[in-house]
């Protein structure tokens, strides 16, 4: 600190340290958009995480990440990346707050998609982690969820719906095929969302272009297939429509909070 900086906070008729103001944070809430249910719990995304930290800092902070191990063959693959989240004074720049965690991932914490991103998951794990003790968030980050619990989430049933038109309830039943059939044919060809029926090249046709803008956006996006991934080409309709949503939903929750931090 500066001899000026240090001379403001002394009583200059008694010569004692002025105590410090406490500084007063403002209220955060982690909004029910980034929150998603998964078998019956809550989970908060690591974008609700950090647009938690933009209400609380305004802008005013540092996540500062470093890896800690390499994934190798002589630690199983496992990567460790600690993260550290401070947040200062918009003013006088001195600290806040600081919060600091590690994560781990590894091909026995991570679905078959993330595999080549070991160092990117750890990161998020541990950013996440360390946001979740800077905030007072008790919600478990649904990136840290392994590949037993990541299969694709729901929405949480106040969250707006993405695209399709609003919930419709349970999916349609597709007709009896001939016992004859091949198995592969079993998939139904249309599914009918809120009284329109949509073919099996509209729904895959949106899921494209949804993967296309979660990229563009930098979204992680696992590989087809790979837990919290995209399903399939060719595999049943209502969990290409269900990705479909809520990958829009968390394109639209990162838009709007870049645009509140923006002060737009």
């Amino acid at each position: 600190m500066a001899a000026t900086d240090l001379a403001e906070r002394v009583d200059r008729e008694t010569g004692e340290l002025l105590a410090e103001e406490p500084y007063r944070f403002p209220e955060v809430r982690i909004d029910k958009k980034f929150v998603m249910l998964q078998q019956g719990r809550d989970f908060v995304l690591s974008d609700g995480l950090l647009d938690g930290l933009h209400q609380l800092s305004g802008g005013y902070f540092d996540v500062d990440t470093k890896i800690e191990q390499l994934p190798t063959g002589e630690n199983g693959q496992t990567c460790v990346v600690s993260a550290t989240v401070t947040v200062f004074h918009p003013e006088e720049g001195r600290v806040l707050r600081r919060a600091s965690d590690i994560g781990d991932a590894s091909p026995a914490s991570v679905g078959r998609g993330i595999l080549p991103h070991l160092i990117r998951m750890a990161s998020t794990r541990a950013v996440s982690r360390a946001l979740r003790t800077l905030l007072n968030v008790g919600a478990v980050a649904f990136e840290e969820l392994g590949p037993a619990g990541a299969e694709p989430a729901q929405a949480h049933e106040n969250a707006r719906p993405a695209s399709f038109g609003p919930p419709t309830g349970p999916r349609p039943v597709p007709a009896r095929l001939p016992a004859s059939a091949p198995a592969s044919t079993a998939a139904e060809e249309t599914i009918t969302l809120d009284g329109t029926e949509y073919t099996r090249t509209q729904v895959e046709r949106v899921k494209h272009q949804r993967i296309g803008e979660a990229r563009a956006a930098n979204l992680f996006v696992p590989a087809a297939g790979a837990p919290g991934g995209p399903p399939a080409d060719g595999s049943p309709l209502q969990p290409q429509v269900d990705w479909s949503r809520e990958t829009k939903r968390r394109l639209e929750a990162r838009a709007g909070a870049a645009a509140r931090s923006s002060g737009k």
